[in-house]
C-alpha cells in the first residue's frame, strides 16, 4: 500500500465541495472488495463534476491499493530525473529512471500485490494469442484475473470503450482507453473523432495518445493512452515561417525536429478531422505495410492540437532502450528501467541513465525517423555495365540530358505541371522528360490523370521527347535516378517525400516543391533547390541552371548524398 501525500491529494480536488471531498477520500482508501459501491460513488462524482476529476480520484485509489507499480512521487526525485534543454527546438527533454516499472514482468510480485489472481480458470479467458496468452485489454479477462483494477465504461463518438489506470505507469494519471470489442490496433477513420471526444469530455485536462503500430503495447486490441502531464514537445519552437497551410480556423505547422513532425490545429472539429485524415491516409498509401504513426492530441481552451509523428514499422527500436519507442519518447519523455537494454560499453543500466546527454536523446529520435534502405533494389549501387544493360532493357536513350519525376499518377504530384516546366526548359536546352509512376487498377483518379497526360503530350511521346513508365519496378527507379541530369519532385502537397532522399543518395541534384517533408531533406541552393509549387518559371530556371552548369550540379549532388548519409539513411543497414 502506498501513502498518498496530502498535497498530491489536495491538488487533485480543486473546486470540489467540502462534503464531496470526504467522498473522494473514501473512494481513494476503499478496498477492492467494495468495488460495487465504489463504482456508484464514482458515477455520482462524474455526473456532478467531470470525467477528468473522476480519473484523478481513480488513479489515487489505484495507487493507494498497490495496483499501480510506480509511485509518481518518485519520478521527480533528483536521482531519478534529468532534463536536457535543446536551444534549437526550445524543448526540454525529460529522462526518468523508473525501476518499479520493470516489475510488470515479475509474475510472482504481481500476484503477491494482488494485481493478478493466483488461481485463474484459464479456460474462461478469451481472445488468446498463438502462445495461448489471453488479451489483457478484454474486459472479461480483466474481470477474471485483475481483482484490484477499476475500469470505467466510457462512450466516445458513440462507441463503447473502457478506461483503467495503467498499472505500469509512465507518468502521473496514466490510463489506457480500450475498445469494448477485441479489434486490432489499426488506424481507421474514427480514431481522430474518438480522440477529440475524449479531449472534450476531460476538458483538455488530459492528453490522449494513439500509438498506431509504432509502440502499441498490444497490437491485437485497439487502445489509446492518456495522461494529465504536459509533454516536452508541446513547447517546440514555431514561427509563422513554419506554417505550411492555413485556411479559416485550421492550420498546419511543420516545425524543425528530429522526427518528421506535423502539427495540425484548429477549432472546428470536422475541418480538422478531414484534413488530418487525408494526411494520415496519404502517408499510409505510400507504403501501406510499413508506414504508421504516433499521435498526441491536446486541447487548449477551444483549440485542438494534434502532433503527428510519421513512423516506419522497421524502425521502432534503438540501442539502450528496451522495447519500441512510442509517442512518449517521440514527444520528448524517455523512461528507463531495469529492463532497458544496454549496448553501450560495459556500463551498468543505472550508469547508462546517469550518463545520458542531449545528443543521445536527439540521436535516438533520429534513428527511428523514416529513412531509405541503401541495400534495397531501389537504392543499391549499380555498375556502369548494369546501368547500360537496364537502359537497353527499358529502352531509355541517353543521347541528351534526362529530367525525371518519380511519383504516382496523382494530381497532387502535378505531372501536367511537370510537362509545362519541361516545355520551358526544352525551349532553351534539348533534353528529354521521363515520368515514372505506378497506377492501381482500383484507382480511377490515377487512370484519369494518366490518360490526361497521354492526351496532352501524345506528340512529344511519339517523338521520344517524353517517356512514360506506368509500372512499379524498383530497379527502373534506381536506374532513372542515376542516369538523369535532374530529378524533379513537383508536389502540390507532400508527406515526407523520401523519393527526394532516394535521388539525392545517387548524387543526382533535385529541384522540388517547398512543401511537406521535402525541406527537411533539401537546403535550398546547398544540396538541391526548393521552389514554390506553382512557380513554373522558378522550376524551369533552376533546371536550366543545373543543365548549363554541370560542375555545380555535380557539387550539389555530392552534398545531397552527404545529407542523406547523415540524416536519412537507415543506420541498421550501414556497416
Amino acid at each position: 500500500m502506498k501513502k498518498i501525500p496530502p498535497d498530491l491529494f489536495s491538488n487533485q480536488l480543486i473546486g470540489v465541495d467540502s462534503k464531496d471531498i470526504s467522498l473522494c477520500k473514501k473512494i481513494v482508501f476503499a478496498s477492492f472488495l467494495e468495488k460495487e459501491q465504489l463504482m456508484k460513488d464514482l458515477q455520482f462524482l462524474w455526473e456532478k463534476y467531470s470525467l477528468d476529476l473522476v480519473l484523478k480520484i481513480v488513479y489515487l485509489q489505484q495507487l493507494k491499493s498497490g495496483f499501480i507499480l510506480s509511485d509518481p512521487a518518485n519520478y521527480f526525485k533528483a536521482e531519478n530525473q534529468n532534463s536536457f534543454y535543446d536551444p534549437d527546438t526550445q524543448i526540454r527533454f525529460l529522462v526518468q529512471w523508473n525501476p518499479e516499472r520493470a516489475l510488470r514482468k515479475n509474475h510472482k510480485i504481481l500476484i503477491k500485490r494482488g494485481i493478478i489472481k493466483e488461481h485463474i480458470d484459464t479456460n474462461a479467458l478469451i481472445n488468446k494469442d498463438k502462445k495461448g496468452k489471453a488479451c489483457y485489454l478484454c474486459k472479461k479477462n480483466i474481470d477474471l484475473q485483475n481483482p484490484k483494477e477499476i475500469v470505467l465504461p466510457l462512450k466516445l463518438d458513440e462507441e463503447l470503450f473502457y478506461i483503467g489506470a495503467n498499472f505500469a505507469s509512465i507518468s502521473d494519471n496514466h490510463f489506457t482507453v480500450f475498445h469494448h470489442q477485441h479489434r486490432p490496433q489499426k488506424y481507421r477513420k474514427k480514431i481522430l473523432s474518438i480522440m477529440m471526444d475524449f479531449l472534450n469530455k476531460t476538458n483538455g485536462v488530459f492528453r490522449i495518445i494513439y500509438n498506431g503500430l509504432a509502440g502499441a503495447s498490444i497490437e491485437a486490441h485497439e487502445h489509446f493512452q492518456t495522461t494529465s502531464i504536459q509533454f516536452p514537445v508541446e513547447s517546440i519552437k514555431c514561427s509563422d515561417q513554419n506554417i505550411i497551410y492555413k485556411h479559416k480556423d485550421v492550420q498546419v505547422i511543420k516545425p524543425d525536429y528530429y522526427l518528421p513532425l506535423w502539427i495540425f490545429e484548429g477549432k472546428k472539429e470536422s475541418d480538422l478531422i478531414c484534413l488530418l485524415g487525408h494526411f494520415i491516409r496519404y502517408w499510409h498509401s505510400l507504403k501501406s505495410h510499413e508506414h504508421t504513426e504516433n499521435i498526441l492530441g491536446i486541447k487548449i481552451g477551444s483549440l485542438f492540437r494534434f502532433f503527428i509523428f510519421l513512423r516506419e514499422r522497421s524502425k521502432l527500436k534503438v540501442p539502450g532502450k528496451a522495447g519500441a519507442l512510442a509517442t512518449f519518447e517521440a514527444s520528448g519523455l524517455f523512461v528507463f528501467s531495469e529492463f532497458s537494454e544496454n549496448t553501450i560499453g560495459e556500463k551498468s543500466k543505472k550508469n547508462f541513465f546517469s550518463s545520458l546527454s542531449l545528443d543521445i536523446m536527439k540521436n535516438m529520435l533520429k534513428k527511428i525517423a523514416p529513412a531509405i534502405n541503401p541495400e534495397s533494389p531501389k537504392n543499391i549501387d549499380l555498375s556502369p555495365n548494369e546501368i547500360t544493360r537496364q537502359c537497353k532493357k527499358f529502352n531509355i536513350p541517353r543521347d541528351k540530358p534526362i529530367i525525371t519525376q518519380v511519383s504516382r499518377f496523382d494530381r497532387l504530384k502535378d505531372p501536367m505541371g511537370v510537362i509545362k516546366i519541361f516545355k520551358k526548359v526544352k525551349s532553351k536546352i534539348d533534353c528529354r522528360l521521363v515520368l515514372c509512376g505506378s497506377m492501381a487498377v482500383d484507382d480511377p483518379e490515377g487512370i484519369q490523370v494518366y490518360e490526361q497526360i497521354l492526351n496532352c503530350a501524345q506528340k512529344m511521346i511519339d517523338n521520344k521527347d517524353i517517356i512514360i513508365f506506368s509500372i512499379e519496378n524498383d530497379i527502373l527507379v534506381n536506374v532513372l535516378q542515376r542516369v538523369s541530369s535532374v530529378i524533379v519532385q513537383k508536389s502540390i502537397r507532400e508527406g515526407l517525400g523520401l523519393t527526394v532522399s532516394e535521388a539525392l543518395w545517387k548524387e543526382t541534384p533535385v529541384v522540388a516543391s517547398n512543401v511537406g517533408g521535402i525541406p527537411l531533406q533539401i537546403t535550398d541552393g546547398e544540396n538541391g533547390f526548393l521552389v514554390k509549387p506553382l512557380d513554373y518559371n522558378g522550376f524551369a530556371d533552376r533546371i536550366i541552371y543545373l543543365l548549363e552548369n554541370p560542375s555545380k550540379a555535380e557539387q550539389i549532388g555530392k552534398k545531397g548524398k552527404e545529407i542523406v548519409r547523415e540524416k536519412f539513411l537507415n543506420l541498421s543497414y550501414e556497416s
